[in-house]
């Protein structure tokens, strides 16, 4: 008889962490990156965002009383996760009639290997382990409220300068994608805990606290799905505007140029670099970074497979 669930929650709470630390890194580093590759000027940040920068740093650093206390409050989660499902949870029931199984519900209860009645230090690992997943996971909610409130406020201040693909295969928007790939990973690790918590806490199809826990989460995964595809969004936007902006910039000087040409009736070389930049930025995908038709799709797909569970878990 094997816990699955209660492994794979060991595992996404662990890795809760492990990507909680990766986007507090990745975006320390955002600003710098985006100016190192050229997407936007040291000079617009100092004079144009630093105002909002220091809000959003000011509001991030939360003080260690307030992190103690919400820990206190994600340990009580922890603890009422581990009181429901040993009181109500569907897992015991579910071993015990095992097609394999010969052991009643009190004797799989008893035997458990979180059971605090014979294994008490387990038993306080699985809370600590569901504690630390609810403290790392509203943590980064947080982050997302912040991150998406900076970007509206500080939306129509952005002024980002066009990167060609001999400087940078990623149009300068490398930092952004990074910052796009590790919430995406916690989106997946998101769906994942979520689903092995509906299976823990499951009580029968009448318990009152079904529609409750699959509320919970709808919100959370609606709320994981919105952030990537708001930042998505904002970079396919922002890459468009800036390639559309540039072609018309290249344009008007190539037309000036050529009447300057018929003129003066000569070549300039200012007139040969403004048409291979003209070619470049012709070459230029507008909808970057989504290649093609599959890979919207498959971005979708977390949000797919998380919803499909929540139908299936209200349906029984």
């Amino acid at each position: 008889m094997v816990d699955l669930p209660s492994v794979l929650l060991a595992f996404t709470s662990t890795l809760a962490v492990t990507i909680y630390l990766v986007l507090v890194r990745r975006l320390s580093g955002l600003v710098s990156g985006l100016v190192a590759s050229g997407l936007v000027t040291r000079r617009f940040v100092e004079r144009t965002l630093s105002r909002q920068l220091a809000l959003v740093e000011g509001r991030l650093r939360v003080s260690a009383r307030y992190k103690t206390a919400w820990a206190i409050v994600c340990c009580m989660v922890g603890v009422g996760f581990y009181w429901w499902t040993w009181e109500n949870g569907r897992l015991f029931a579910d071993l015990a009639g095992g097609p394999n199984s010969t052991a009643s519900f009190e004797t799989v209860r008893r035997t458990w290997w979180a059971s605090y009645e014979t294994y008490p230090l387990l038993a306080a690992a699985w809370v600590v382990m569901g504690a630390v997943g609810v403290y790392f996971a509203t943590k980064q909610a947080y982050i997302y409220t912040q991150l998406a409130q900076f970007a509206w406020q500080s939306r129509s201040l952005w002024r980002f300068q066009y990167v060609p693909r001999s400087r940078d295969d990623d149009f300068g928007w490398k930092p952004v994608g990074d910052v796009i790939g590790i919430v995406y990973v916690g989106f997946l690790n998101f769906t994942f805990s979520v689903t092995a918590l509906l299976y823990l806490l499951r009580g029968n199809s009448q318990a009152y606290w079904n529609p409750v826990i699959a509320a919970f989460a709808s919100v959370g995964t609606l709320t994981n799905a919105t952030v990537v595809i708001a930042l998505l969004w904002v970079m396919i936007r922002n890459h468009r505007a800036t390639i559309l902006g540039r072609r018309k910039q290249t344009s008007r000087a190539l037309r000036r140029m050529e009447e300057g040409v018929r003129v003066r009736g000569r070549n300039t070389s200012r007139h040969v670099h403004a048409t291979a930049q003209g070619v470049l930025l012709s070459e230029a995908p507008r909808w970057y970074p989504l290649k093609g038709w599959l890979k919207p799709v498959f971005s979708l797909l977390p949000a797919a497979i998380a919803l499909s569970r929540l139908v299936l878990e209200l349906r029984r």
